[in-house]
């Protein structure tokens, strides 16, 4: 309880005694001018105790409301907080994908060139029945070697794809995030704080 409202109810206790005395008085008071002037003073005092009720309870409403405001207005700015943090993973998020398009951009040539040198080198292999063995063996070297490379531009490609629907995913639940928490800190944003953006 604060001060202020502590006066307050002491006050209000003093001047309910003080209408119990009066009262107790009035019950012996012969004279009407007198039992006049002790009934005004007793109604004076219960008008005065009402006010003071009243302006405690406006003071316990205040005091409430002070409280809730703060409360409030630090779960907006961990909210804030959120926002912030949420649109640096974005934009972090935006240039990784940024950079696996361009290298899916890049690697999907080679990866066709790479099929065409295979295909291009199973196409010419050496007739089997006047060729040397040495020629056959140099012909069968560079075919591994030419599928060991399609083999690998392929599961480079295939890498960079995966990653590249991985960053596309996290990108749409970050954006989702992001729209949460803007709606949650909509509702919460304190109106003082609107009204000092505006003025």
């Amino acid at each position: 309880m604060s001060q202020a409202l502590a006066g307050i109810v002491a006050d209000i206790a003093a001047h309910e005694k003080k209408i119990a005395e009066e009262t107790t008085k009035l019950a012996g008071i012969e004279d009407r001018e007198e039992a006049a002037v002790s009934r005004c003073r007793i109604h004076a005092t219960e008008t005065l105790i009402a006010k003071l009720k009243f302006v405690s309870g406006e003071i316990v409403a205040a005091q409430q409301y002070a409280q809730e405001a703060e409360k409030k207005f630090a779960a907006w700015r961990a909210i804030v907080a959120e926002i912030r943090t949420a649109y640096d993973r974005k934009d972090k998020i935006t240039r990784d994908l940024a950079s696996d398009d361009e290298e899916v951009r890049k690697l999907g040539p080679k990866v066709e060139t790479a099929r065409f040198n295979f295909q291009k080198h199973a196409d010419s292999a050496p007739g089997s029945d006047f060729a040397l063995m040495k020629e056959l063996e140099k012909h069968r070297e560079k075919a591994t070697q030419l599928e060991k490379e399609r083999n690998d531009a392929i599961q480079k490609l295939r890498d960079a794809t995966t990653r590249q629907a991985r960053l596309q995913m996290e990108l749409l639940e970050i954006k989702k995030k992001i729209g949460d928490l803007e709606w949650r800190a909509g509702l919460l944003r304190p109106k003082e704080t609107l009204q000092a953006v505006a003025g």
